[in-house]
């Protein structure tokens, strides 16, 4: 059956799972559930397997919403609870057999999630042509999504409320996600700085009215102006935040 699917999984989950003191690990697993069983919408069906979450929905404008509402919210449920989420939302058939589920749709959108680099969770070129009704402050905007290797391109992505860069770093290492003792990696601040540049975007349109359905880039005076009026300062702001000593 044809369906939209959504595939998340937390980054990291891995390293939580070896840092964690035994006593504790219970609790990162409850932290996990919790997040989505506070997401999951009464007319989707999920399997979760580990860090992994499969969602899937009907193949409408409401069933593509409202996984785009689960998402939005595993994003920022997530993060909180210092488990960075990334993932893809795929069209395509699934096949479900009591409680495991497999197919094309499911292949696609956890394949796509696992390209990503950053914090957020991408639209499929299956999904479309995507309703303009969805492209909106709260539901998706077009950006060109940042992938492990291969060409720059524009994609629809799930808008969340992405933390500040000062506090991004504390909520994607902590809760046992890195060791103490260890300095944090490049492979995590190029993450965090894709998953910031994000947040800097949806800001700078939001400020400026610009539309979500397609990139703007920050070029040309009257976009320079509108970056130094608007997405500089926050910047500033962000580094001072995060320079600050506690």
């Amino acid at each position: 059956m044809e369906q939209f699917v959504l595939v998340a999984d937390v980054l990291g989950f891995s390293a939580i799972m070896r840092n964690v003191p035994g006593e504790l690990r219970s609790k990162r697993l409850d932290d996990w559930l919790g997040a989505i069983n506070r997401s999951i919408l009464p007319d989707q069906r999920r399997q979760v397997v580990s860090d992994t979450v499969f969602v899937t929905a009907a193949t409408s404008e409401d069933g593509l919403r409202g996984l785009i509402q689960t998402a939005r919210h595993l994003l920022e449920q997530g993060v909180v609870n210092n488990l960075p989420i990334r993932g893809a939302i795929a069209r395509g058939d699934v096949d479900w057999q009591s409680d495991a589920l497999w197919g094309p749709g499911v292949v696609e959108a956890y394949s796509l999630g696992q390209s990503t680099e950053w914090l957020g969770v991408v639209l499929a070129e299956s999904t479309e042509p995507i309703p303009d009704a969805l492209f909106d402050r709260r539901e998706l905007v077009t950006f060109p999504t940042p992938f492990k290797e291969g060409p720059v391109r524009m994609y629809a992505n799930v808008r969340w409320a992405a933390p500040p860069a000062s506090a991004l770093a504390g909520l994607t290492t902590g809760g046992f996600l890195t060791d103490p003792k260890e300095s944090l990696g490049w492979s995590w601040m190029r993450k965090l700085q894709f998953t910031s540049d994000f947040r800097l975007y949806l800001d700078l349109i939001d400020a400026a009215g610009m539309p979500c359905s397609g990139y703007t880039a920050v070029i040309g005076s009257h976009l320079q102006e509108k970056f130094m009026e608007v997405a500089l300062p926050l910047a500033q702001a962000e580094w001072a935040d995060w320079r600050r000593p506690d």
